[in-house]
């Protein structure tokens, strides 16, 4: 049985008529409090109340959409590593070439978030707006931090691609230092893992 059924028992146990007070014998005449004899009872249980409701189990769907965007946050977060690598070493034409690849696998379009993941989460934009928890505590928040990750990272991605194209080395060296130094590459991947709960 759920927690939630042996409480539900227990909760029916203790409302129904106990039978030490039935099967008491009535007095005829009306007994002194003092003299009055009752039966030792057992120590009841104490009810307690879950502590968090309890959860539907997650549909296959949104399980299944969450392991795609972790799969693509850490495919887009090596592709900037390995940007950030070419940049500084390659020429342009291999430069180029890597953008070639990179656009052609679809790694750059947006992330749309399915309907049933919108419904499972309750999402808002208050909530797709609010600040990310470092560490984040529950599959939401772990959910929230590794799309502002992925989005940032493909942002990230587009923008070289962009000087890149522009011939700018200056400015492709400036950018790629900044980047180089920022948690899009410095942090492990590892790190961005989903809260069971």
């Amino acid at each position: 049985m759920t927690p939630v059924k042996d409480q539900a028992e227990q909760a029916k146990r203790l409302l129904s008529p106990r039978k030490e007070v039935e099967n008491l014998p009535t007095p005829s005449l009306p007994t002194p409090i003092h003299e009055k004899s009752v039966p030792e009872k057992e120590p009841e249980k104490p009810v307690t109340l879950p502590t968090e409701p309890e959860r539907e189990p997650e549909p296959a769907e949104v399980t299944e959409w969450m392991k795609k965007v972790v799969e693509d946050f850490l495919r887009a977060h090596l592709a900037l590593k390995a940007l950030v690598v070419l940049s500084m070493e390659a020429k342009k034409e291999e430069q180029d070439r890597y953008k070639g690849i990179i656009e052609g696998s679809g790694m750059l379009s947006d992330t749309e978030v399915p309907s049933c993941v919108v419904r499972h989460f309750k999402l808002t934009e208050a909530n797709l707006n609010a600040p990310i928890e470092v560490h984040p505590k529950t599959k939401l928040e772990g959910l929230l931090a590794i799309l502002r990750q992925l989005s940032d990272t493909k942002t990230s991605l587009k923008y070289i691609f962009a000087l890149i194209a522009q011939s700018n080395p200056e400015a492709l060296c400036e950018y790629v230092e900044r980047v180089k130094t920022s948690s899009l590459v410095t942090r492990e991947p590892s790190t961005f893992v989903l809260p069971v709960r």
